[in-house]
């Protein structure tokens, strides 16, 4: 799985089957997440009363703090329940102990919250946090700092 964020910083995700640095790729996530939350929040300021920036914030936080559903799922089905919780201001953290026992425990697990799966139409969280940027912004894409994407309902919000 990978999941890249372009703009103020970039990060790329990779999960592998049994990864000794499944946390590292997980902080990667987390803080990528939280980038974008912060982005959402600072470019919402910037257009009071406008509500589709709030609404891309209020979604990617339902998707992170809520089960992931599908068929092929094993052990865990929630971020919260392999260690990545959301803290009161809405940016997530990783429990570390936590995390490293869901990896031991059932890896493939850990990765089904993450990874789309093909075979049962299951949307994981990161599959699931593309799928709202790409209803929000053209191009399938969503690039920090650049909120004036072109063709989508985010058009032209600000000129550079």
């Amino acid at each position: 799985m990978t999941l890249t964020l372009t703009g103020a910083g970039s990060a790329k995700v990779n999960l592998s089957p049994k990864s000794a640095d499944l946390e590292t790729e997980v902080k990667k996530f987390t803080d990528a997440y939280n980038e974008v939350i912060s982005l959402v929040r600072d470019k919402a300021e910037d257009y009071p009363g406008d509500h589709v920036l709030r609404n891309i914030e209020t979604k990617l936080q339902n998707i992170v703090s809520s089960e992931v559903k599908g068929s092929g799922l094993g052990t865990f089905d929630a971020l919260a329940q392999i260690g990545v919780t959301t803290n009161t201001d809405g940016t997530l953290s990783i429990a570390s102990a936590k995390l490293a026992s869901a990896n031991e425990y059932d890896f493939e697990s850990v990765m089904d919250i993450f990874r789309f799966d093909r075979a049962d139409n299951t949307r994981g969280v990161a599959q699931q946090m593309v799928d709202v940027i790409n209803g929000k912004v053209s191009g399938g894409t969503f690039q920090p700092g650049m909120i004036h994407v072109t063709g989508g309902i985010v058009t032209n919000r600000e000129t550079s």
